[in-house]
């Protein structure tokens, strides 16, 4: 499994100024975390605490919608809730949020948020989280409806919703990838098909996140509209660029389809990228990842890109000798020459490792 972690958006929702460029966290499954949760609900932040003494962040939130909640957790209460160990950033009286959260029955004790790498997901004022359509609708087509509407609300709507009513592009950008890197997280068949709906938005950053987003799900059918983009190097679209190459990671059986772009990308500017290629071309394991691992992935000026490469020739020629990344950099010369001289004549190819 690759080194590097997952990417997944700070929550820009509540920032009280500019937004912050992400942080790899560990991926969660938000179904689960919205199964066990005590509430869920669309909320205002009345005012927010900062204990530097214990390193906590506490913020009392106005409830004006319930998706799923406690007895007596009606629209119009109020609730706290308690960030320990540093907290989310800047929690900022005045924005409204989609908040998945524990809460001790009995004890008054606050409530906490369910995943402590993201306190809240964005959300649009007003918009409706019941389907137009007659019957029953679970919580995560509504949790899904809210997601979507941020990802398809201008940046004024965005902007209605912080606690300032004001949000630069880039700010409004920051929310929709949020969602769409929430979207993500939830369900394949409900959430892909909401993607699917969305389309690829003409923003290069955001395309890149809800390209990701399916790619994460097993669609690559968008893979080619961000071919170029994934291999620059501009720093701008660098948080964009890895979430996508992060989420090969999550593809169990990737298909040899994928080899021509993985190949690409094995040229890429970004060492992450090119990583997550040779990676998904070992995972692919064909005849067609010879060419690609042994032209540029030995050579690779990465440490992790050589040894996906190795392991992936192992693996589609049934050549050579499979090994740990760790023996692999302790004997890295004996494993690199032997695949170096691959392509010699038979009669004079070299012993295995």
């Amino acid at each position: 499994m690759p080194t590097f972690p997952f990417a997944s958006a700070v929550s820009a929702i509540l920032l009280a100024s500019s937004a912050t460029l992400a942080q790899p966290v560990p991926a969660v499954d938000s179904a689960d975390l919205i199964r066990r949760a005590d509430a869920v609900l669309v909320g205002t932040v009345v005012s927010g605490v900062d204990d530097a003494t214990f390193d906590r962040h506490s913020i009392t939130l106005r409830v004006d919608r319930t998706l799923k909640a406690l007895p007596g957790l009606e629209g119009g209460r109020t609730l706290i809730i308690d960030y320990p160990h540093g907290g989310p950033p800047s929690l900022a009286g005045g924005a409204q949020g989609l908040f998945i959260l524990r809460c001790p029955q009995g004890t008054g004790a606050p409530c906490s948020a369910a995943n402590p790498f993201e306190p809240a997901w964005p959300t649009v004022r007003a918009v409706a989280l019941e389907s137009p359509s007659p019957g029953a609708e679970g919580l995560g087509a509504k949790v899904i409806r809210a997601l979507v509407a941020v990802i398809a609300a201008s940046d004024s709507d965005l902007a209605a919703s912080t606690a300032r009513g004001v949000l630069s592009p880039g700010q409004a950008s920051q929310l929709r990838q949020q969602a769409t890197r929430a979207l993500s997280s939830l369900p394949r068949n409900d959430a892909l098909e909401a993607l699917r709906m969305v389309g690829h938005p003409s923003d290069l950053a955001e395309r890149l996140g809800i390209v990701g987003a399916q790619v994460q799900f097993g669609d690559f059918t968008g893979l080619s509209g961000v071919a170029a983009a994934m291999l620059q190097s501009d720093p701008e679209h660098g948080e964009g660029r890895r979430y996508l190459a992060w989420g090969m990671d999550r593809i169990q059986h990737p298909p040899d389809s994928l080899v021509p772009a993985m190949s690409a990308w094995m040229t890429a500017a970004d060492p992450v990228v090119r990583q997550m290629a040779a990676y998904t071309l070992r995972e692919i394991g064909t005849s067609a990842t010879v060419e690609p691992l042994l032209t540029y992935g030995i050579v690779d000026a990465d440490m992790d890109t050589r040894y996906y490469a190795v392991s992936g020739l192992v693996a589609a020629t049934g050549r050579g000798e499979a090994t740990t990344r760790e023996e692999c950099g302790r004997a890295e010369a004996r494993y690199l020459s032997f695949w170096q001289s691959f392509r010699r004549p038979p009669a004079s190819a070299p012993a295995a490792p």
